[in-house]
């Protein structure tokens, strides 16, 4: 299946429809939620989610207004706290309540109809944008489920579900080893290198300058609520730029390798390290090797990982001699046994590619190392300014 997300532009009556759908889902769902909590604590008893689903009647018999908006999509908000406690017992956090700042949605799995531009929600039809690509899925394929939502800048989006078949590319029996980094985004076996765009960190001034503007705000203003916006907004930019530049970079490699070969990164850990957490959260390793996985999966390609212990950065891509005194200070790998000297993400780049190739795939060589001068770089083509 396949995700394709599109903005909507919904008029006064549609936006005002949308909202009241907004709410009552909210409101069924701390219902329920508070339901639950008190059978626990005062009776030591479970509900399930069906049961709930069958006071709904009830509920809106006392709440008239909940018959105004779809009964499935009320339902459907009861089934989301249901999977919110399964991950709870899988080890994620407690459910918490939703409250109607920030993020809102309702989901819809019953048919639906999407015309040329358009989607029919309750017999109107609320106009959407999206590329010709994703335009054309829609038309060609079932859609399964839809979720309605509108983020804090105020923006409404439809975010549907349809069954997907992409073509597989022809095999070209291409490898290739990824080394992922703060200072350089990527450095790959073949010695290019991919500059670490850091949005985060280069919008920080205006985010500083529109947060400060917010904290001196009265809570509950008019334009408090407009300051928050602004800060809103600047976000958004930076985590669509970031996002454009993971797609296209991942779509390019996926293109052109048959195999890639990664590092497994310990994210959540480095992410607790408070001198670093800013730039990794800022790199966005975790998005960018999640749509290399399942870009491969759609066009038949491979992604392989090396287990996160594996001395990549020491040990040298000639003869394997380990440099146990590497340091992240150091930036260039010297072997002591057989003289090799490069550039230390492209070594391990190179360790990367030859450890994963090793994992039977007799139709691809491992890298033969020689002495690198240089890298290729590749920075800004794969930005978009928004």
């Amino acid at each position: 299946m396949k995700g394709v997300k599109v903005r909507i532009y919904p008029n006064r009556e549609q936006r005002e429809l949308l909202d009241r759908h907004f709410g009552a889902c909210r409101f069924v769902y701390n219902a329920a939620l508070e339901l639950k909590q008190t059978l626990w604590k005062e009776h030591g008893e479970k509900i399930s989610w069906q049961d709930m689903v069958k006071q709904l009647k009830e509920a809106k018999e006392d709440q008239a207004w909940l018959g105004e908006v779809k009964a499935e999509a009320l339902q459907q908000s009861i089934r989301h706290l249901d999977t919110a406690y399964q991950k709870f017992f899988k080890g994620a956090g407690y459910p918490k309540f939703k409250s109607k700042r920030g993020e809102q949605s309702f989901t819809q799995v019953q048919t639906l109809r999407v015309k040329s531009r358009a989607i029919v929600f309750m017999r109107r039809e609320i106009k959407f944008r999206c590329s010709k690509r994703d335009l054309f899925d829609l038309q060609q394929s079932r859609i399964r489920k839809i979720t309605w939502s509108k983020d804090p800048t105020d923006k409404y989006w439809a975010s549907l579900l349809i069954d997907h078949a992409p073509s597989a590319l022809e095999p070209n029996g291409e490898a290739i080893g990824i080394d992922l980094g703060l200072k350089e985004f990527i450095t790959t076996s073949d010695g290019e290198v991919v500059g670490n765009p850091r949005y985060l960190r280069k919008a920080e001034a205006k985010l500083k300058r529109l947060q400060r503007s917010l904290s001196r705000k009265r809570k509950g203003s008019q334009n408090r609520k407009k300051a928050a916006k602004r800060v809103a907004v600047q976000h958004q930019r930076v985590a669509w730029k970031r996002r454009d530049f993971h797609h296209k970079l991942s779509k390019r490699i996926v293109d052109e390798n048959q195999v890639i070969c990664l590092e497994s990164l310990n994210i959540s850990g480095m992410l607790k390290n408070h001198s670093l957490a800013k730039s990794v959260g800022d790199a966005g390793w975790g998005a960018f090797v999640s749509m290399l996985q399942y870009k491969a999966k759609w066009y038949g390609r491979e992604v392989r990982q090396v287990g996160r212990f594996e001395p990549t950065s020491k040990k040298c891509s000639g003869c394997g001699w380990k440099d146990q005194g590497l340091t992240l200070a150091h930036r260039t790998f010297h072997c002591q046994e057989c003289g090799l000297e490069m550039d230390r993400d492209l070594n391990a780049a190179i360790n990367i590619k030859n450890i994963c190739i090793g994992m039977s795939c007799p139709d691809l060589k491992p890298v033969e190392t020689e002495p690198v001068g240089g890298l290729r770089s590749r920075k800004s083509d794969l930005t978009l300014k928004l």
